[in-house]
């Protein structure tokens, strides 16, 4: 779920950058980007998905 809009038409994409020269770790990942908004992060900024619709408890 989008962290910008609430919306689930969120596409996650893979990077990879190589060996970043400043620091010398491996610059890899995964990246959102909201079909909805248009914004973008790191994956792991995303909400959870709310696929299943829960009715009320109530009759």
């Amino acid at each position: 779920m989008c962290p910008e809009c609430g919306s689930a038409e969120v596409a996650i994409e893979e990077y990879d950058f190589g060996v970043c020269r400043q620091t010398g770790y491996h610059d890899a990942g995964e990246r959102f980007r909201c079909r909805a908004c248009g914004a973008t992060g790191d994956a792991s900024d995303l909400g959870p998905c709310n696929s299943i619709s829960v009715g009320s408890s109530e009759p």
